[in-house]
C-alpha cells in the first residue's frame, strides 16, 4: 500500500508543477479586539490548481415530489510545505481578479504531501 501512496504522491506533485499557478496569498488586520480592519499583509505565494468540486443532494419541497439542487465548490489544489502551512481560515486568495476567502484547508487522505483548500467569494455588494 505504501507504494501506492508514493505513487498517488508523484503524480499530484508532477501535476501541480506542470499546470499550477502562483496564487498570492493575504491575511487580515486585525484589531485589538480581534476583528479585521479591512486590510491585508502579504502572506505568501504559493503555486497550485485552481478547480472546482460539484456537490449534489436532493432538496425537500412541499409537494412529494424533490428537486436536485447542487452547490459549486471553489478549491485550490497544492503541495504541503513551508508556504502552504502558513495558510489558514480567513485568509485572502486573489483568483482571476476576484478575491476568495480561505474556509477550509485539507489535507489530501491525512498524507502529508498536499492541501485542498477550500475557498469561498467576498461578496462586498458590488453587481459584476
Amino acid at each position: 500500500m505504501i507504494l501506492y501512496e508514493r505513487f498517488e504522491a508523484a503524480k499530484i506533485k508532477r501535476f501541480v508543477q506542470r499546470y499550477g499557478k502562483p496564487y498570492d496569498v493575504k491575511t487580515p488586520y486585525l484589531n485589538t479586539f480581534g476583528e479585521p480592519t479591512g486590510l491585508f499583509s502579504d502572506l505568501c505565494t504559493i503555486k497550485g490548481v485552481y478547480h472546482e468540486a460539484t456537490y449534489k443532494y436532493i432538496k425537500e419541497t412541499i409537494s412529494d415530489a424533490g428537486d436536485h439542487a447542487g452547490n459549486v465548490e471553489s478549491m485550490i489544489l497544492c503541495l504541503k510545505n513551508s508556504e502552504s502551512d502558513k495558510i489558514k481560515s480567513d485568509d485572502v486568495i486573489n483568483v482571476n481578479g476576484r478575491n476568495m476567502k480561505v474556509t477550509r484547508i485539507k489535507d489530501i487522505n491525512n498524507s502529508g504531501f498536499a492541501y485542498d483548500i477550500s475557498l469561498e467569494l467576498i461578496d462586498n455588494g458590488i453587481q459584476a
